[in-house]
């Protein structure tokens, strides 16, 4: 049914005697596969480096992407943000452009123990779905059929929702330069799936297919980081760090709904029929996740980041229990810098910003007609620190390529703009000093 699902995404009725006209709809027609795409939760500085954060520190900035991390939290921060997504669709048929509005995660982080004992709160996406395509299609009549018996449809095919996870987790620094962490989660969320038939043609009638699955499971997340100084340099410092997500068991409930609209000849009056169906729980696994990360800090100024994850979707299950033959092991790589020109002392209006760039590479965890769907995607941003210090605005851009439009496939172009906010508790005190 996956496999159908984006064949009808992609590509013109096949069938002898038909045509269809398409109008793509949703930010990727790939999130229609599975539980949907995967969205790696990423600090919004780490974001525009390229990478998620497993390795890189902030004092004054929150990050969700090691546990370990939290031990180095000083102040009590925060951050959320919102974007705006743009995607072009373009397969041998045609074009389509969508475009979309975002809130994405919050995390909130506080110090039990300054710089020794951390804690962090959070809401993370982890996958998406969100396709929709509407299409008219003409069934022409061949030599076995008479004119009249021509028929006209407007198939619309749609899914929306995806994973969330739900966080609160500790950062120990047990041993001076090493740290560890641990984060239980509950992961949730439901994706819809729908299609209708809405026939042109009088006297037929015009069924829509709505599939629900509400998945509910519990995840545990595991974090190490180090911190080496003075390996090279006499102020320069070494970050390593590796995390480690188990695979979760989401136990999803489907629900099947079928609804058939109609016009009652005796009366008149439009009829609506509907039949149900519970599936009761399936088996769906959310796989587990290695990742690890390389930061190094030459000077006070200067970042270079680079990292990479690693998740085991091949070995995850569908609905039911089943192997899905479409999915594949995922590898992300990332690799990005930054440069503080906030913390010079010469206050001119270029530096009154952090600059940030990168770039990363992910092979996917789709295989489509032997060949996987990756996507390459150049990132850059500034942050804007506040003069009282403590907190800051983010503004991340972003573009990239997914997929092919070989073997029938889909070629997406994606552009985005993201703004977060990070506030401090240090914002909120009084300055003696001006």
């Amino acid at each position: 049914m996956k496999r159908g699902l984006l064949t009808l995404l992609v590509a013109l009725t096949a069938a002898t005697g038909a045509s269809a006209q398409d109008e793509a709809r949703g930010i990727t027609t790939y999130s229609s596969l599975g539980l949907g795409i995967p969205v790696d939760y990423r600090a919004q500085g780490p974001a525009a480096m390229g990478t998620t954060g497993i390795s890189s520190f902030f004092r004054l900035g929150s990050n969700a992407g090691n546990p370990a991390l939290w031990s180095q939290a000083y102040f009590t921060t925060g951050s959320g943000g919102m974007g705006y997504r743009r995607t072009g669709a373009t397969d041998r048929f045609g074009s389509a452009t969508n475009a979309q509005l975002d809130v994405y995660g919050l995390q909130i982080m506080f110090p039990i123990l300054r710089e020794t004992l951390g804690a962090s709160f959070s809401m993370q996406p982890i996958t998406e779905v969100s396709y929709g395509q509407q299409r008219t299609i003409t069934t022409l009549p061949n030599t076995d059929v008479a004119q009249n018996d021509t028929i006209r449809r407007l198939n619309q095919i749609s899914g929306s929702g995806g994973l969330n996870r739900l966080e609160l987790g500790f950062g120990w620094n047990f041993a001076g330069s090493w740290s560890i962490g641990y984060a239980p989660s509950m992961v949730f969320g439901t994706i819809r799936r729908t299609e209708t038939n809405a026939f042109l043609t009088g006297g037929l009638l015009s069924p829509t297919v709505e599939h629900k699955d509400s998945h509910l499971g519990f995840g545990n997340r595991f974090g190490l980081q180090g911190q080496f100084r003075g390996l090279f340099r006499s102020n320069d410092i070494l970050s390593v760090g590796a995390t480690y997500s188990m695979a979760v068991d989401l136990n999803p409930e489907r629900t099947t709904n079928t609804i058939v609209s109609y016009v009652d000849l005796d009366y008149g009056y439009p009829r609506t029929w509907v039949e149900s169906r519970e599936f009761g729980a399936g088996a769906t696994t959310l796989p587990s996740e290695i990742g690890v990360g390389l930061t190094y800090y030459p000077d006070s100024y200067w970042t270079i980041t680079s990292e990479a994850i690693y998740q085991d979707w091949a070995n995850s299950t569908a609905f039911g229990g089943g192997s899905d033959p479409v999915l594949r092991n995922r590898l992300r790589v990332g690799f990005g810098g930054q440069y503080a020109a906030a913390l010079r002392t010469n206050r001119s209006f270029w530096n009154h910003f952090l600059y940030r760039a990168g770039v990363s590479y992910d092979t996917g965890h789709l295989e489509l007609g032997g060949t996987s769907v990756s996507t390459l995607l150049f990132t850059t941003g500034v942050g804007i620190p506040s003069r009282a210090g403590g907190s800051s605005i983010d503004l991340n851009f972003e573009f990239g390529l997914r997929g092919t439009t070989s073997h029938d496939l889909v070629r997406e172009r994606i552009f985005g703009v993201r703004m977060a906010f990070n506030l401090s508790e240090m914002m909120f005190f009084q300055r003696k000093l001006d």
